[in-house]
């Protein structure tokens, strides 16, 4: 069987896990996708590619994606063999690229970030620039979890802003295949991604919470007038205060 183009999945899993639509929001879980998420801004020139341990011991870390200007970093993956975890991890739109003598840089994630035309993708209506990001992608992706999974492993998949529709989107197929609830998605400040039939389907198959600033204005983009929604649960934050809005329809009002 194949997923995401020509990419083999050589594992095929019973299904048979608990890993269900039950599953609550859990916040350690939620900070420890925001710490990964927070890391993968970091160049690994400069700082350890391995996290702080405060939910799961990574044994293998990788990075993954190539923008063709001499950086070949748009994500990070995780496994650990203590948890039978696999973690992957989409980096948003960078901005501090602009001051640390790359702009270029900059400049390429914005371009995917404008490129706001509707493209049907495995049955999907989706922001064309998020799939370009998640299509660049899915090769290093797939290898990765193809040489770690086993039949027992769980996925997260998380990303911040930019990287935020991406994860959803990996999660989702990777559900899709299986046929089980084998991954799930936490995410952070997303742009709408999708439209509504969409945000429908990937409900079917995918457990998504998306952590939401009631402050941050990306969230809002691509205006809903142009038939981009969200898809999953959403946790408003506002100031102190957390709020969980199960019905994705609801929450994108």
């Amino acid at each position: 069987r194949k997923l995401l183009g020509a990419t083999d999945f050589d594992f095929e899993p019973e299904k048979d896990n608990e890993f269900d639509d039950d599953v609550g929001f859990d916040v350690n879980m939620a900070l420890h996708m925001l710490h990964l998420c927070e890391h993968s801004y970091k160049p690994f020139e400069k700082y350890s590619l391995q996290p702080k341990q405060d939910t799961f011991y990574y044994d293998v870390i990788g990075t993954m994606g190539s923008e063709d200007f001499a950086v070949s970093e748009q994500g990070r993956m995780y496994y650990s063999r203590t948890d039978n975890v696999i973690s992957i991890v989409y980096r948003g739109t960078d901005f501090g690229r602009i001051t640390t003598g790359r702009p270029d840089l900059f400049v390429a994630d914005l371009v995917q970030d404008l490129a706001a035309d509707k493209t049907n993708y495995e049955g999907l209506l989706l922001h064309q620039g998020f799939l370009n990001f998640f299509l660049s992608t899915q090769d290093e992706v797939m290898d990765f979890i193809n040489t770690y999974i086993n039949k027992d492993t769980l996925i997260y998949t998380t990303g911040h802003s930019y990287g935020a529709p991406p994860s959803v989107l990996l999660a989702y197929m990777l559900n899709k295949h299986y046929g089980e609830r084998r991954a799930i998605n936490y995410n952070f400040g997303s742009p709408r991604g999708m439209d509504r039939a969409s945000a429908r389907i990937v409900a079917t198959q995918l457990t998504s919470f998306r952590v939401a600033d009631i402050h941050d204005p990306i969230p809002l983009l691509p205006p809903s007038s142009m038939n981009f929604f969200h898809a999953g649960r959403t946790i408003y934050l506002h100031e102190e205060d957390m709020k969980e809005i199960i019905d994705a329809e609801e929450a994108d009002r």
